[in-house]
């Protein structure tokens, strides 16, 4: 069983920049991960998931009117695609 905070490299995919900033952690085929890394991902995963739910909402708002204004002003309902 492997200790904690190590992930095998076998199963971790490393492509160009990626290496570079891991390189520094790699010990034979283990990645040592610390919490400041932990910490960045996480922030970083957090601001994506921010933009996608500002960007979802964002268009289900338009979306939705739309379907308001249509069934008011036709009695018809519009479906998108």
């Amino acid at each position: 069983m492997q200790e904690e905070g190590k992930l095998n490299l076998y199963r971790f995919v490393v492509h160009g920049k990626t290496f570079s900033r891991v390189s520094d952690m790699l010990e034979g085929d283990l990645i040592f991960v610390n919490e400041h890394c932990i910490a960045k991902y996480l922030v970083s995963v957090l601001e994506l998931i921010q933009v996608v739910e500002t960007e979802f909402d964002n268009i289900f708002n338009a979306k939705m009117n739309q379907l308001i204004a249509s069934f008011y002003f036709n009695n018809e309902i519009v479906e998108f695609d």
